[in-house]
């Protein structure tokens, strides 16, 4: 499993996850490793702040100085994705069908919800900030955290999920090397590569990038 994620106050900072269960934080003037156990998955969150998911189903929150900051069990299986809420101190997780919404600074869960089908990716709507994207092998589903609604979109074929930092655009990854670029709030496909390179695995966006 290959994840790459970009800062998204700085541009520069870097966070690859590779095979090996390990991640690597990288800069221009900041170059360093850790060998993380159990690790499946990570993002930013503040500046310079992780959040990591495992195979033993818990979720770390690291400081930039590496300090662990909070600790819990959210899965009882590997997390398979997470992502950071924009501005609230709340994190989506996935696990097989299960997604969980928390608050990472107490540990606690806000709402769960299950899906028919195994999540590949999870993400906060870049455009409604009180909903999540979760893309499964049969499709997209739309969660409405506040309402409890669910809505199913079939996306077929995706393999990973990026949203732009600056623009309502949802850029998605397949099997096939094609990478789809989505209005996320219509949904409607806005255009679509291929640089026939192969399997799409990874995709992430710089700030102010167009």
């Amino acid at each position: 499993m290959v994840l790459v994620h970009l800062h998204a106050v700085q541009s520069t900072y870097l966070l690859n996850l590779l095979s090996t269960n390990s991640a690597g934080f990288e800069s221009e003037s900041f170059d360093s490793f850790w060998s993380w156990q159990q690790v499946r998955t990570a993002k930013f969150i503040r500046e310079g702040w992780l959040v990591a998911g495992c195979l033993n189903g818990y979720i770390h929150v690291y400081s930039d100085t590496m300090e662990k900051v909070a600790s819990f069990h959210a899965h009882d299986s590997a997390i398979s994705s997470l992502d950071v809420h924009p501005t609230e101190p709340y994190i989506v997780s996935s696990s097989d069908k299960g997604l969980k919404l928390w608050n990472w600074e107490n540990c606690q869960l806000i709402d769960s919800f299950e899906t028919q089908h195994n999540i590949i990716e999870v993400k906060f709507n870049p455009t409604n900030a009180d909903s999540c994207f979760a893309f499964t092998s049969c499709g997209l589903q739309i969660f409405e955290y506040e309402s409890e609604e669910c809505d199913q979109i079939l996306l077929h074929g995706v393999n990973i999920v990026c949203s732009h930092p600056n623009f309502p655009i949802l850029l998605t990854g397949s099997e096939k090397g094609n990478i789809h670029l989505w209005n996320s709030h219509t949904l409607r496909l806005e255009g679509k590569y291929n640089f026939y390179l192969g399997e799409v695995t990874a995709i992430a966006c710089m700030k102010d990038s167009k």
